[in-house]
């Protein structure tokens, strides 16, 4: 499957889980950039196209599962421990709306996100679970194994996309899930994002409208709801459970 299929296929199951057309297209701007142009005009005219057509479909059509072509599941709660990993490793790393139809002028080349929700911090508090600083690094453990990522948000110019990478997509996300039984506990090909928040010192991240949802402490995320971790905060991708820390520099 093409680059350009992909993106597509993605936005519209993005945009069919109820996420809005800007989030999903900033969602997606780390994909779409490296397109050259031509490809970047073909995939304006596909998105058009397909916001035209959901627009026209009568409101009593009943969708499809958007992430059938991903082969992922729909899933309960958690009924199992993923298979343990004895090899310890680290790995370091770098209410659904109306279809919006997308203008011809479209740039996809300079998408910006307009929806960031402001955290108020304090700026005493640099030891609060919720402070994520310039030299803080974050570690998600995957339960059940020895497992773990060390992130650096503040270093990456794009969202951090978390999710399963499969041979067969020409997309990847930035964190790969797929080693630990990525399909089998239901995580999709883009599950969520995370984004640094310079200003207030922050993380926060938001459900890419998977099949099987996002939850922060066990409080599912819906579509256009934008929350920010806290050391010590679990989050659970499907059926995978993640436990997030934050360390900080000694001062």
């Amino acid at each position: 499957m093409s680059e350009l299929q992909d993106i597509f296929n993605e936005y519209a199951r993005m945009r069919k889980n109820g996420l809005d057309a800007k989030v999903a297209l900033h969602a997606l701007r780390h994909y779409i950039e490296p397109l050259q142009k031509p490809q970047r005009e073909q995939l304006a005219q596909l998105l058009r196209n397909w916001e035209a057509g959901e627009v026209s479909k009568p409101k009593t059509t009943t969708q499809t599962n958007p992430d059938a072509t991903l082969s992922v599941r729909p899933l309960g709660l958690p009924t199992a421990e993923p298979r343990v990993n004895t090899n310890s490793q680290i790995r370091k790393i770098g209410a659904p709306t109306n279809p919006q139809p997308i203008g011809d002028q479209t740039d996809l080349g300079e998408l910006q996100g307009r929806f960031d929700t402001r955290t108020l911090l304090d700026e005493n508090s640099r030891v609060s679970q919720d402070y994520f600083g310039p030299s803080t690094v974050m570690v998600l453990q995957v339960r059940g194994t020895n497992q773990a990522f060390e992130v650096r948000p503040q270093q990456y110019t794009h969202d951090i996309v978390v999710g399963r990478g499969s041979e067969q997509s020409a997309m990847h996300p930035d964190i790969d899930l797929e080693a630990f039984q990525g399909a089998e506990l239901g995580v999709s090909r883009l599950h969520m994002s995370m984004r640094y928040d310079a200003e207030h010192n922050a993380i926060h991240i938001y459900d890419l409208g998977s099949s099987n949802g996002s939850y922060l402490n066990n409080q599912r995320l819906n579509p256009h709801e934008v929350r920010f971790l806290r050391d010590g905060d679990q989050l659970r991708l499907g059926r995978m459970i993640i436990q997030v820390q934050f360390k900080h520099p000694p001062r």
